[in-house]
């Protein structure tokens, strides 16, 4: 027998519906149908074709009875054949095409394999004749001018110096301009001032440690009168020690600060018994003592 080259074949749903299979089902009962997919599988395994005189290993191989064996292979009904051999259309013709699917697969590698070789020696082996100057320019990407683009090779070069110029020209107006925004929210997005003094610092996720200044310590007691700024710093600190999955990045330290500062801000102040009136869903004869009294509270 052949050596087996099919990993797999596709298998039609409903094939008990086929009237192939209902005259085997009839003929020769449930094991015809599993000797006929044991065929089928051997035709794959053997490029499509089973000599008779193989029949007798077949039977032994699948523990199945040699004469019904050799009756199902010679049934013009189930498969094809002549005096010495039988086979299936259909698993020709899938054999077919998985092999011209094979051959289209290592075309492509091969191809692929050739560009790239192919590169290589260009690299390695340039001339003096068509390697143009630009390629000893690190800093000109090569274009593909040379399939009659209409481009010269000074003209590109000043276009891509012309890019690069106008990038940083775009680049330091952004700079320029982030500069001049107004810094109402600097406690959010600004980092540590360079030369101040250092409070305490808070571990990042890097286990960096994110320096908190005495400038922004007092940008942040300026901003959150109601909160003990520099007792909340060591909390968080105490908290990112704590909780080594949860800890922020350092662009993300700002912003956590931040959040926290301004959820202690709008905590009650201890020691007050007095809870924040609920906001009455809508205005009627019978809540507007809780209108009133929210109204009174807002604007205090």
């Amino acid at each position: 027998m052949a050596a087996d080259k099919t990993l797999w074949f596709r298998h039609d749903i409903g094939t008990m519906n086929d009237i192939r299979m209902q005259k085997i089902m009839r003929k020769y009962g449930l094991e015809g149908i599993g000797i006929y997919w044991c065929l089928v599988e051997s035709l794959y395994t053997n490029d499509g074709k089973i000599f008779f005189s193989e029949i007798t290993d077949i039977a032994f191989m699948i523990h199945a009875s040699e004469k019904k064996v050799a009756e199902m292979a010679r049934d013009q009904d189930i498969f094809e054949s002549d005096e010495e051999s039988f086979w299936s259309n259909r698993v020709n013709s899938e054999l077919s095409i998985q092999q011209e699917v094979s051959e289209r697969a290592k075309e492509a590698i091969n191809a692929r394999w050739k560009n790239q070789r192919k590169a290589k020696n260009n690299n390695s082996n340039p001339s003096d004749n068509s390697e143009k100057s630009y390629e000893r320019n690190t800093d000109v990407i090569r274009p593909n001018y040379d399939s009659n683009t209409g481009v010269s090779e000074v003209e590109y070069v000043r276009n891509t110096q012309t890019d690069r110029q106008t990038d940083n020209t775009d680049r330091q107006r952004e700079e320029n301009t982030s500069s001049e925004l107004p810094q109402k929210s600097e406690s959010v997005e600004a980092g540590p001032a360079p030369g101040s003094p250092v409070y305490c610092t808070i571990i990042t996720n890097t286990r960096e440690e994110y320096p908190i200044t005495e400038e922004m310590v007092g940008l942040w007691e300026s901003t959150y009168p109601a909160v003990n700024v520099k007792q909340q710093l060591l909390s968080m600190k105490a908290w990112s020690i704590s909780n080594p999955k949860k800890r922020k990045t350092k662009a993300g330290m700002m912003g956590f600060v931040n959040n926290w500062l301004s959820k202690e801000q709008d905590k009650p102040a201890q020691g007050s018994s007095r809870q924040p009136i609920n906001k009455p869903s809508q205005f009627t004869l019978a809540n507007e003592e809780r209108w009133a009294a929210y109204n009174k509270e807002a604007q205090a």
